[in-house]
């Protein structure tokens, strides 16, 4: 059987579709059940699970501690397939979304990891900068769209969309500080470390383009801004996880190393005369590394004076 683990935090204004296409897969073979962790939210969330309960067969988990990590391990104790399935609240399943990981664990029975691909459904028409990000999987934890199946590296797993074998579960659990809504603060991350943690210990991970979901991405998230937020998150997560530190003779300024201080400004100055010239993919490929650097430096002061 397939576990599907949804961990929702406030996700009533997706919540709906996503439960709605849920009721709408094709069961496999080995079947699935469902298991909804309410992160504690403060809108109407529960009430929302509570009217899918029985179009679902769905199981309800209430999970205080914030942050997305927390969530998953609550309802990885709840799971009683061989296989775990691991989703948001805003996503739209395609109809054989499990039938499909289903067919890739039993053809590749040494494999532990399993990602499958996410396109993105747009609230309202992306610029064409982002919708090229999107299509090159650079983009709200979306896949590159010519992506084949096969084996990957940790980077690559989505935490939209992916799915591990039980037995692998028992050795390693998501990082509690590590994943949105950790301790009230938002570090992306939480299915990498898993990830490479496993990758690391000699698990074997595979994409899978046919297991697909749709990532809701909301009209407010369509901007550059939005863009620099989420790419800010990306890098505090890469320094939280990362070994490299820097060298004890680094000179600090006002908390953060020195050199930042002096490249960040000649960076924002490039990524806006990019923007200003009309060069909108170019210019937000400079944004993102941007927001992945401060995102590291800050992450990385936030460490040093803990």
């Amino acid at each position: 059987m397939i576990s599907i683990v949804l961990a929702t935090f406030n996700g009533a204004s997706t919540l709906p579709t996503t439960l709605d296409a849920f009721c709408r897969l094709r069961t496999p073979k080995c079947g699935f059940e469902m298991i909804a962790v309410d992160n504690a939210s403060t809108d109407e969330t529960r009430a929302i699970l509570e009217d899918y309960r029985d179009r679902l067969a769905l199981t309800i988990v209430q999970e205080p501690a914030p942050g997305k990590s927390n969530a998953m391990n609550s309802g990885i104790r709840y799971a009683r397939g061989s296989l775990v399935l691991f989703t948001d609240d805003d996503v739209i399943p395609s109809p054989d979304w499990v039938c499909a990981y289903a067919d890739a664990a039993e053809a590749h029975p040494d494999v532990d990891i399993f990602a499958g691909q996410v396109r993105h459904f747009w609230q309202k028409t992306p610029p064409e900068w982002l919708e090229r990000l999107g299509a090159e999987g650079e983009a709200y934890g979306g896949t590159a769209i010519d992506r084949p199946a096969g084996p990957i590296e940790p980077h690559f797993i989505k935490g939209a969309n992916f799915l591990v074998r039980s037995r692998l579960l028992r050795e390693h659990k998501f990082r509690a500080d590590i994943g949105y809504g950790a301790g009230g603060d938002m570090v992306a991350g939480e299915e990498t470390y898993f990830a490479q943690k496993a990758f690391e210990a000699r698990h074997k991970l595979r994409y899978v383009p046919q297991a697909c979901v749709r990532h809701i991405v909301r009209r407010h998230q369509i901007g550059y801004w939005p863009v620099f937020q989420r790419y800010f998150r990306i890098g505090r997560g890469l320094e939280a996880i990362s070994n490299h530190r820097l060298s004890e003779d680094t000179t600090i300024l006002f908390g953060f190393p020195r050199f930042l201080l002096r490249e960040l400004p000649m960076d924002f100055l490039k990524c806006l005369s990019l923007i200003l010239r009309g060069k909108g993919y170019e210019g937000a490929r400079s944004l993102m590394d941007l927001a992945m650097t401060v995102g590291r430096a800050y992450q990385w002061k936030i460490s040093r004076n803990s």
